[in-house]
This record gives C-alpha cells, structure tokens and sequence, in this order.
C-alpha cells in the first residue's frame, strides 16, 4: 500500500474518531418521526443562552433548565431539540440574566418550530 493510501487512511480514522468524541450528534437535527415536532432556537442576543426552559401552554411553572449544566447556546448559535406535538411555552435565559419568552407555540407532528431569539 502506499505512503498516501496509508496517510489517507489514517486520516479518515482521526475524522471519525473526533466525531465520536466531540458528539456530533448534540450538533444535528434529529430525523423526523411520527410523533414528534422539532425547535431550531437561533441565539442572536449578543451572548451566551445559559438557560432553556419550557412547558405546555398554559401551565404556570417552567420546570427545570432544559440544557445540561456544561451546555449552552453561544451566540450565533442554533439549538436543536424535538418536542411531542402540542402547545407550548418558551423562555431562555441569558448568563447576564436577560429573559426572552415565546408563548403558545403550536406545533404538529413532523413540524419544526423556529425562534430567533433577539
């Protein structure tokens, strides 16, 4: 085999190792199934998003930060998640402690739910 086979080779292994290791999957949209609705949230307030909250409409409390305590949404940056159809109820939370909401978002199977958040 020769020098570039080998070198190409070993370089297609490091890609995927590093794929598997940074969890590429956190970066991509999931496939659509039958019983889901998706949420793309574009981080353009001018800093990092620290906190995600969100329930269905009407409900009065927010739960939990949706995000992993080493997970946040920089700026620029886009979130993406899958939700079970309905309505529901969205707040994000700067590090600085801005709030940004959007209330009754309805969202149907296979359906994506885009926010700009600004």
């Amino acid at each position: 085999m020769s020098k570039k086979c080998i070198s190409m080779i070993r370089l297609f292994a490091l890609i995927s190792i590093l794929m598997l290791a940074i969890g590429c999957s956190s970066a991509v949209p999931k496939l659509e199934t039958e019983d889901e609705s998706f949420t793309h949230i574009d981080n353009e307030t001018g800093e990092t998003i620290s906190a995600l909250y969100y329930s269905a409409c009407g409900v009065e409390s927010w739960g939990d930060n949706r995000l992993n305590p080493s997970e946040a949404i920089l700026d620029g940056a886009t979130y993406f998640g899958s939700l079970p159809p309905g309505c529901w109820d969205f707040k994000v939370e700067t590090e600085s402690g801005e709030i940004y909401d959007q209330y009754q978002a309805d969202l149907s199977v296979g359906e994506s739910f885009s926010w700009v958040v600004n």
